[in-house]
């Protein structure tokens, strides 16, 4: 090896490490061996075993100049060869991203491989699958740029296909920590573009899914996406006789929705109420005992956050612990801290409360709010509901106005309590 010109001179190099640390993490076993000539690096082999992952390069080659001049973002974009990987404990590798720990928590048998090769800056995937007993995620063919110094990752292109066929989602989702997942999932996707500006699309079907306190026996999504926006171009969610479907768009750059529509037909109200329990804190479903039958459309635009709207929705059946409400009819409109009641109306037989107008939340007004109630007997509605001394009868026809500031309104009442 001539030490002015180590580029053009021979070599080689035979490595074997085991029970060995790098960078404070145990590894089970490395073994390398390589060669210098003809003005070529050439890695035969190279394998890293660790934990039940194991690493291989195979004849990966490059330009020898490249090398000891420590050019090394051209480097990458020269080299060829080919490299597999298997693994028997991903959570294993995920923890070795992170800080050195000793967790070693249980995890479900399970194989995951890639095979591929470089060639010239290109990492082509011909293939790659996770398989547990319950399922399998497949990738490939996927071929990605390296980025190099002519090349940044921004410009690097990317195009490649994956699938999913998992009969129970439990098994897989310990691995990526999301252990009370549960259900099966079917998906195809496909990704194009650059690693800067990346688009794909996706099409996921699932069955009897269920995440914490949300479940549903049937889920359809279609969606595409680049780096502007994702584009929701149908949702649909079954359970029992219930029914929702919708579409949007979101932009990633403002974090707002656009034109996201949501049809609802909800046959059991209750259901949804109580997974929403966390959301409505302040009523408990469960015990207020709400049911119903809800049908409508909600429109929404604007920060995912503080959305604007416009809700449609009627409910038939409305019960209260069991007591029969008649029906509702909510049509509502959000615009910044402004609400709109075009109509709010509770309607049994003859019985009808009503609201209109608008409240802004952020200025503490009111404009033109106008309730109205006309109750033959309200001992119906309030017996068992509030406490004896509470109870009333009687017929009540009333109408409210208010305008202004909402802690000191400018009020008009009139009415008739027999």
């Amino acid at each position: 090896l001539n030490i002015d010109s180590p580029a053009s001179g021979k070599a080689r190099l035979e490595l074997s490490l085991a029970d060995g640390q790098i960078e404070g993490r145990s590894i089970d076993r490395v073994d390398l061996k390589a060669h210098l000539g003809d003005e070529l690096v050439t890695i035969e082999d190279l394998t890293a075993a660790t934990a039940g992952n194991r690493l291989n390069l195979k004849d990966i080659h490059g330009p020898a100049p490249l090398l000891f001049a420590g050019e090394f973002n051209d480097l990458i974009g020269r080299i060829s060869g080919e490299l597999s990987f298997q693994s028997e404990n991903l959570p294993a590798i995920f923890r070795a991203l992170g800080p050195p720990t000793d967790e070693d928590p249980a995890v479900p048998k399970h194989t995951a491989a890639l095979l591929g090769q470089l060639n010239q800056g290109t990492l082509h995937i011909s293939k790659g699958h996770l398989t547990a007993a319950s399922g399998n995620i497949s990738l490939g063919p996927l071929q990605v740029q390296i980025p190099t110094a002519d090349r940044p990752w921004s410009k690097s292109t990317v195009n490649g296909s994956g699938k999913v066929d998992i009969r129970a989602l439990q098994p897989i989702g310990v691995l990526f920590g999301l252990a009370q997942i549960q259900g099966a999932l079917k998906a195809t996707i496909d990704v194009s573009g650059t690693l800067g500006a990346p688009q794909g699309s996706a099409a996921i079907d699932g069955t009897d899914l269920a995440w914490q306190n949300i479940a549903a026996e049937k889920v359809r999504l279609t969606a595409s996406g680049n780096t502007e926006r994702l584009m929701v171009k149908n949702l649909e969610m079954r359970h029992g006789g219930d029914r929702v479907t919708g579409q949007g768009v979101y932009n990633w750059s403002t974090g707002s929705i656009e034109e996201t529509r949501l049809d609802l037909d909800l046959v059991n109200l209750h259901r949804y109420l109580v997974m929403l329990t966390p959301v409505i804190d302040w009523l408990d479903p469960r015990e207020a005992g709400i049911d119903g039958q809800l049908k409508g459309h909600i429109l929404l635009s604007g920060p995912l956050a503080r959305p604007n709207g416009v809700a449609d929705l009627k409910i038939n059946g409305l019960k209260f612990q069991d007591r029969n409400f008649g029906h509702a009819i909510v049509q509502v409109s959000k615009q910044g801290a402004q609400i709109s009641s075009k109509r709010v109306s509770l309607e049994n037989g003859k019985d009808i409360v009503s609201i209109q107008g608008a409240v802004d939340l952020a200025a503490k007004t009111a404009t033109a709010l106008t309730l109205s109630a006309r109750i033959a007997d309200i001992g119906l509605y309030t017996q068992g509901l509030v406490p004896p001394r509470w109870n009333a009868t009687g017929t009540i026809q009333v109408e409210a106005q208010a305008s202004g500031p909402l802690l000191q309104p400018v009020a008009r009442l009139q009415g008739d309590f027999k």
